[in-house]
């Protein structure tokens, strides 16, 4: 089976999930998602994702 990619957008966190953006960000602002800003675009490690869907 492949493995998912290392990141995610925000839409497809948002989407996994079952959040709204706005909760999307202040999870991440709390430590509780973790990202990583890329010039002006952010992407949430799969693996933060996982676990919290988990």
């Amino acid at each position: 089976m492949a493995e998912p990619p290392a990141f995610a957008t925000i839409p497809e966190t948002c989407a996994t999930l079952r959040i709204s953006r706005a909760t999307c960000c202040r999870w991440i602002e709390n430590g509780r998602l973790e990202a990583v800003k890329l010039g002006h675009a952010v992407r949430i490690k799969t693996a933060s994702i996982l676990a919290l869907a988990a």
